[in-house]
């Protein structure tokens, strides 16, 4: 995993996870459904192996996605937007060892205003599309998350959908007229149309797992109800942030959170039915989510002392500069034992250090804390099981 950090501004995550196998492209189900080879002679946008340059008219493919197994498989989305107004897709890598399915939203910073945008801190604003899928999963091999021959790895028998970011908006912004040096913010839409032949591929699995790291983590928290809708209540659903925790206002400033909402517009999809949950008060996402859906447990992980949280979330001070150490860790332990505590779905697993997300590092399962190793906590987050609770040193 390579950060880049930069004083007083969240640091980008190049990529937060490791993908393994080689990269084709995926052959179109049409607008039938029906399922078609692993060349590249299907219809529709499936069928382009550079999704890089296709054009945002193009016509849109829909119905389920024909990949091969254990193969990652570029799916361009011509009803996709970067934040340059390119399109861009997902990867998949599909197995018939289970019929369990783990979605990951990609890592990678976040710019909200002209600062942000000119210093570069989020990550892929000349766009993503097959070129860039097949650099990230050669580059990163088989490792974390999806390293299928890690005996310890839980995820190891799911089906993966790897969703990319250059949105710059943690998956959550809907705004297609951005004022800040970009074209649009629209990772939420995205996500929308995504769902649209994710659900279709996989129709009933036992288990939806969608997790994310860095903004990705924070796309987890913004798109967990339209995931859970899209899928129904009848799917069970697990979620995992992974180091993107969403603070009280004390430490997670008010200036912050209007400066990010001014610029993406995520706001305008906050549950009706939620009232607290406002610009302000963004750790109220906890409590909309368990009462929305009390069965979907929720994973958090973070390290105590994050640096590249602690500059992010420096932001809000005045003046600008990085998160003060001490009220970093103690907005965990406010997160723990006030914001989630009344929640018995969800819980936190807090490790010692500066470090940044972990779903990517290899092996998946070297972090314990408290005697406690880090895998053990994901199978008990999966499995419903006494291992899933509270940790930290």
């Amino acid at each position: 995993m390579k950060t880049v950090g930069l004083a007083g501004l969240i640091g980008a995550i190049a990529i937060a996870s490791a993908c393994g196998g080689s990269v084709k492209p995926s052959s179109a189900a049409g607008d039938d459904g029906g399922g078609g080879g692993v060349d590249a002679g299907g219809a529709g946008d499936d069928a382009a192996s550079a999704g890089d340059d296709a054009a945002l008219d193009a016509p849109v493919a829909t119905g389920p996605i024909s990949a091969p197994s254990e193969t990652w498989t570029w799916v361009p989305f011509s009803d996709s937007s970067c934040m340059n107004n390119t399109p861009t897709g997902i990867g998949v890598n599909m197995t018939t060892r289970s019929d369990k399915l783990a979605i990951f939203l990609m890592g990678g910073g976040a710019c909200w205003d002209a600062i942000t945008v000119s210093a570069g801190v989020c990550v892929n604003m000349a766009g993503y599309g097959s070129a860039n899928a097949a650099s990230d999963f050669s580059k990163y091999g088989s490792a974390g998350m999806f390293k299928r021959d890690d005996p310890d790895n839980p995820f190891k028998d799911y089906s993966y959908v790897y969703v990319p970011y250059c949105t710059g908006d943690v998956h959550a912004g809907d705004n297609p007229s951005a004022t800040d040096g970009v074209q649009s913010h629209l990772g939420y839409r995205n996500v929308a149309a995504f769902l649209k032949r994710i659900v279709p591929t996989w129709p009933h699995p036992s288990q939806v797992a969608l997790t994310g790291s860095s903004a990705g983590g924070m796309g987890v928290l913004m798109n967990l109800p339209q995931v859970a809708d899209a899928f129904g209540p009848t799917v069970p659903m697990v979620a995992l942030d992974d180091a993107a925790i969403i603070m009280s206002p004390t430490y997670l400033k008010p200036g912050l959170q209007t400066a990010t909402d001014g610029s993406w517009k995520y706001s305008q999809h906050f549950p009706a039915d939620c009232p607290s949950l406002q610009i302000g008060a963004l750790h109220e996402v906890y409590a909309c989510l368990a009462q929305k859906y009390p069965g979907i447990r929720l994973g958090l992980y973070g390290t105590q002392g994050d640096s590249t949280m602690r500059s992010f979330f420096g932001y809000g001070y005045n003046p600008p500069g990085q998160m003060p150490a001490a009220d970093y860790q103690a907005g965990l332990t406010d997160v723990s034992a006030n914001v989630i505590a009344p929640f018995s779905e969800m819980h936190n697993y807090w490790a010692p250090g500066t470090s940044h997300t972990f779903l990517g590092q290899t092996p998946l399962g070297k972090t314990v804390v408290n005697n406690v190793k880090i895998t053990d906590w994901i199978r008990g987050l999966l499995d419903g099981t006494a291992a899933f609770t509270d940790v930290a040193p």
